[in-house]
């Protein structure tokens, strides 16, 4: 007899404890942990994505300014336009389209062909320029 109440005494403590881990109470709580796991995950691929991208961001934005007139023009270069208002893209044009004549003496540095052309010139204006 002693013996089949410590069984049913034994059966009844098992079942509690299944009962308790089995609880609503539980399945929240757990519920809440899993929450809180998949939140962490995300953030975490969130700030990877972004720093990614971040990073294609910054290598257009490099390209961009390799290649930008601007960036060009701010290093000291030039637009240079004909009588015409025509753009002036080599060096060439200054061989095929004019000769030079005898140089100036006002400005022995300069060739008297490119001074006609000095007032086509277009520097880029300092408050333009990338830095």
């Amino acid at each position: 007899m002693i013996e089949r109440f410590n069984d049913e005494k034994s059966k009844i403590n098992n079942f509690s404890r299944i009962l308790s881990l089995n609880s609503p109470m539980n399945k929240v709580v757990n519920s809440y942990l899993e929450v809180e796991k998949v939140k962490e995950k995300l953030d975490s691929l969130l700030n990877k994505k972004i720093a990614l991208e971040k990073q294609k961001l910054i290598s257009l934005n490099n390209v961009l300014q390799a290649h930008s007139p601007l960036n060009i023009l701010s290093k000291g270069y030039a637009i240079i336009e004909d009588e015409n208002d025509k753009l002036i893209k080599s060096k060439d044009f200054f061989s095929k389209s004019l000769h030079p004549p005898a140089s100036s003496s006002l400005v022995p540095s300069v060739p008297d062909y490119l001074l006609h052309l000095l007032h086509k010139v277009t520097f880029l204006p300092k408050e333009h320029r990338l830095t």
